[in-house]
């Protein structure tokens, strides 16, 4: 885990529950070291994450866990990480396209027109891993569900309501099943972003944006962090990054000679 971001984000003795976290960024920065961190504070804790991988290949979060002291592939067999393999869906839907099999039972159908409501079955695919967690659960779930790119589900053709839609049934599940936390990341390098991303900035009760620097790149800083929480009473923060192989350092804006 990243201490300094944990800090940063108030996670580093309290867990958040009942929340619903968006991690946004722009087209000169990436956000998945936020989702990374994410998914080792959960597991480090005992708590189990759903993961739905839509933009990188679970392999992809195997090997970067690695790197923070997880085997994922071991969790997985624990039964405390359970996949939404969303590649490998979409793999099978193409598979199923050519060999003129009935998809309409795969999350990804709509995007051979299938059927309608275009998101329902990929909650609906969600909503069984939680329950297949409900059952095993000696005690109240403090669950992890991450869906780490939108901004995807936008590329293969769903609209911004039926995104909208997918993100309000699946943080139900948080308020009424799990008492645990909602996390899903988004970017803007699609078209038409920006209702989404609004959206997101409005409704999650942490919003954490990754942008690059307005200076250009610079080989000291990768970017600027900011998070603006909206549950309680409205505050933001900035910093500045700079992801290292193992760790993400911190600190504040003019304080580092490369940007000064």
């Amino acid at each position: 885990m990243f201490r300094d971001l944990n800090i940063f984000l108030q996670f580093e003795k309290n867990l958040p529950k009942r929340k619903f976290i968006s991690v946004t960024n722009d087209n000169h920065s990436d956000s998945s070291f936020v989702l990374h961190n994410m998914i080792a504070l959960f597991l480090k804790n005992s708590c189990p994450v759903i993961l739905v991988n839509i933009a990188q290949s679970f392999n992809h979060y195997h090997n970067v866990a690695l790197k923070l002291g997880i085997n994922l592939k071991k969790v997985v067999e624990e039964g405390k990480l359970l996949c939404v393999d969303g590649l490998k869906l979409l793999n099978n839907l193409i598979e199923s396209y050519f060999e003129e099999e009935n998809c309409s039972n795969n999350p990804f159908s709509f995007i051979m027109n299938c059927r309608d409501h275009s998101l329902m079955e990929l909650y609906m695919s969600i909503k069984e891993k939680v329950e297949i967690l409900n059952k095993s659960a000696t005690e109240d779930l403090n669950v992890l569900i991450l869906i780490d790119d939108l901004s995807v589900l936008q590329s293969l053709g769903a609209t911004n309501i039926e995104v909208i839609d997918f993100i309000n049934y699946c943080n139900s599940l948080i308020l009424r099943k799990t008492g645990g936390c909602l996390v899903v990341g988004g970017s803007t390098e699609v078209d038409d972003s920006d209702i989404l991303l609004n959206y997101l900035s409005h409704s999650s009760d942490k919003c954490i944006q990754i942008n690059g620097l307005l200076t250009g790149q610079s080989r000291e800083v990768d970017g600027e962090i900011t998070v603006t929480e909206t549950s309680d009473k409205l505050s933001k923060k900035i910093m500045q990054f700079k992801v290292e192989e193992k760790d993400v350092k911190l600190f504040a804006r003019g304080t580092c000679s490369a940007v000064l």
